[in-house]
């Protein structure tokens, strides 16, 4: 920190202030000390209050400009963007996700930095520190040991980008020096996806299992869904007259929270799918079967397709049921691992296989822009290339 110096009491209720000028090479020190006005004001208020009136203090001896970045933490600034900005304006999962992610940068040497003093090397040694084995050490004496992927070390850089994007914007500080760090290198993994005859297979296999999700399995394949969109769809969503799907809501858990069901993020992801008939004598099996069982139970109509067995909505089957349910099928039947949404590549594979015009699988797919559909396109159609020239290998055998 350049220049001032602020000690508060235990309570926030008063604070010293200490400012240093040198003129001429001589160094004079000016001190105050500031008291809050309201005491019963929360604490944050009487931060903002005596720090507001160490900068007037301040401002007085000194002619630069004052950036509040010089007498306020990494740490403190996080919790000033979390309550002024994140919680207000992002989706709840968001909150949650920078909330993990600023608590390592709070816990290194950058916690306890004021924003104006931190620079670009400070960050690179943050991100290196990421790089090493992670340690956690529980209250039973359980010790964890891991690696960060470097995907997860690149969303650490954006996070921290965003925070001291805010940062220049409310004038903390007088640039964002993220931008001069260069973000971290992330190779491209291609998804797993199950064959065309995988696919048949497990179709075939869901026969003998639970309606519910053999339900949630072939939407996925069919109408190419996410995993939160289905778990969040109702039965007026379902039209059987037109034969048409329609995605209107997301459904996340999130820890401390519970579950949260808002609408998509983009605009694209808000559609209308026609189902193929497959699909519709599913749906209508599953509804009878459905209707059956709240009869016989008693549970609560909500509306909803897929709940757990209360019927309530706030036991609404959740996304981690459903990927957990589909991890344990595919090992219990010998298929290779793959994620829940890979389904959703499958079908978009299955639809280039067959020639659907691109235009048209990015709108049922909900891409929010059509470069994400002509990348997986392309590498669809390069896997295709290959097995072609592989084909042409066996007959001239």
């Amino acid at each position: 920190m350049r220049g001032i110096s602020i000690k508060y009491n235990e309570d926030y209720t008063k604070c010293q202030v200490v400012v240093s000028v040198t003129t001429n090479g001589k160094r004079t020190r000016y001190k105050q000390t500031f008291y809050v006005e309201n005491e019963k004001n929360t604490k944050a208020e009487r931060i903002m209050e005596l720090e507001n009136k160490a900068i007037e203090f301040r401002n007085k001896h000194k002619k630069e400009d004052f950036m509040r970045g010089e007498i306020t933490t990494f740490e403190e600034f996080v919790d000033i963007f979390m309550k002024k900005y994140a919680k207000k304006e992002l989706s709840p999962s968001t909150v949650e996700r920078y909330k993990q992610l600023y608590s390592r940068a709070i816990k290194s040497p950058l916690g306890k930095m004021y924003l104006s003093d931190i620079k670009p090397i400070d960050l690179i040694k943050f991100y290196e520190s990421l790089e090493e084995k992670q340690v956690i050490k529980y209250k039973s004496g359980k010790v964890k040991e891991y690696y960060l992927s470097r995907q997860t070390i690149l969303h650490h850089q954006k996070a921290i980008g965003v925070l001291f994007s805010k940062a220049k914007y409310w004038q903390y500080v007088k640039e964002n020096i993220t931008q001069r760090v260069e973000n971290i290198k992330v190779k491209h993994k291609e998804t797993e996806v199950l064959s065309l005859k995988e696919i048949k297979k497990m179709l075939e296999l869901l026969e003998n299992e639970d309606i519910i999700y053999k339900t949630i399995i072939y939407i996925a394949v069919l109408c190419g869904c996410r995993r939160g969109e289905i778990c969040s769809l109702r039965w007026d969503d379902i039209n059987f007259e037109t034969k048409t799907l329609t995605v209107r809501r997301n459904v996340l858990y999130i820890p401390k929270v519970g579950i949260v069901e808002k609408t998509p993020k983009t605009e694209t992801s808000i559609r209308t799918l026609t189902m193929p008939d497959k699909l519709i004598s599913i749906l209508k099996e599953y509804k009878v079967w459905q209707d059956k069982e709240r009869l016989k139970y008693g549970y609560k109509n909500t509306g909803k397709l897929f709940t757990n067995w209360t019927g309530e909505d706030k036991n609404i089957l959740i996304p981690d049921t459903v990927s957990n349910w589909f991890s344990a099928f595919i090992s219990r039947n010998g298929f290779k691992q793959v994620h829940f949404h890979s389904l959703r590549h499958a079908n978009i594979s299955i639809l280039v296989a067959k020639g659907i015009d691109p235009k048209v699988i990015g709108k049922r797919a909900g891409h929010s822009s059509f470069d994400i559909t002509l990348e997986i396109y392309a590498r669809e159609e390069e896997e295709q290339d290959i097995i072609a020239a592989k084909k042409l290998d066996e007959a001239l055998a």
